[in-house]
């Protein structure tokens, strides 16, 4: 079944719950300030319900129920339509992403989304709490949405800084077996990037066009909104060439550890290759070797193998090749 919520915001700045038929017939009356939110995870019973109540245009409401869509803005005759990527924790650490399809008609704000947003259930629940609103206005409405959107990837950018640093130092420390966590790392970047990039053209774009609710009053807050992005997208660049730098040290270092097992394997290879031409020679089966009926044969060959080995090592030595 799909569940709507809807709050509905009074000229003097009280919040209230309502139903949602209540909430519609204020869309349809277009004088008071409404947010409507739609969650279910049927496409098809949104997309008709977006047809028939709010008669918003096919192609936006496609692009509302649609998955692993773009950011982006679009206008029609009587509604803006925009995509924001909000992010959506997992048990496996690593971040999902639900689009949130947000339309603005007049005074009426309708929000649509295929899972719980948890940073809009915090809003909500905020909002519903204090029953008070500091601007009624719907391009506050949407600046708030917005910025709450945002708000939840500062904490996730930290986390994964913290992480690169814990990584780096280990790396650092001599560790050759972390990069399979800074190639998760950068998968996360990677899926952060896609969506934060287009988003920031959709800001630029809410302050370059002269849409209805970015009134002069609100413009502060989506240049401040479009700041934050600005931020989060260098952020993410920022740890991204870390993390690039961060596996070019930690191929040199694995690089580096292999020359030096060579090099050991080389220097025991060479040792033991004199040992085994001397074990050669007494080995061959001719009947006039002179140590053969020496009764000191034996310990011998075994001391001119020990004495052969200890040159090599020694003139390694003598070269810096150990």
């Amino acid at each position: 079944m799909i569940e709507s919520k809807a709050l509905a915001i009074s000229p003097d700045r009280k919040i209230s719950e309502i139903d949602y038929e209540t909430a519609l017939q204020r869309f349809r009356n277009g004088t008071e300030v409404t947010w409507i939110h739609i969650f279910d995870d049927d496409a098809a019973r949104v997309a008709k319900q977006l047809t028939d109540d709010f008669k918003f245009h096919p192609v936006a409401v496609d692009d509302a129920v649609g998955r692993e869509e773009r950011p982006e803005l679009k206008e029609f005759d009587d509604h803006v339509f925009l995509v924001a990527p909000a992010v959506v924790g997992s048990e496996s650490g690593e971040e999902e992403y639900d689009e949130v399809g947000i339309f603005v008609q007049g005074q009426t704000i309708v929000t649509v989304s295929h899972t719980k947003i948890p940073c809009l259930l915090t809003l909500w629940k905020r909002w519903e709490t204090k029953m008070i609103l500091s601007k009624p206005e719907v391009g506050y409405i949407v600046f708030a949405l917005l910025d709450s959107i945002l708000d939840d990837y500062f904490p996730r950018l930290d986390a994964i800084e913290e992480r690169i640093d814990e990584i780096s130092d280990q790396i650092y420390e001599g560790d050759i077996h972390r990069m399979r966590d800074l190639l998760v790392i950068k998968r996360r970047m990677l899926h952060m990037r896609r969506r934060l990039g287009p988003f920031r053209d959709v800001m630029n774009s809410l302050l370059r066009r002269e849409l209805d609710f970015v009134t002069d009053p609100v413009a502060p807050y989506f240049h401040d909104l479009f700041d934050n992005t600005l931020r989060l997208t260098e952020l993410v660049d920022t740890n991204r060439d870390a993390l690039t730098g961060l596996l070019d040290i930690h191929l040199s270092t694995v690089s580096n550890n292999l020359n030096q097992v060579m090099k050991k394997m080389t220097v025991i290879s060479t040792v033991l290759m004199s040992s085994a031409l001397i074990a050669g020679v007494y080995g061959m089966n001719f009947k006039d070797i002179p140590e053969l009926g020496w009764k000191y044969g034996y310990v011998y060959c075994l001391g001119l193998m020990v004495v052969s080995s200890l040159l090599i090592l020694w003139q390694f030595k003598r070269k810096d090749w150990l």
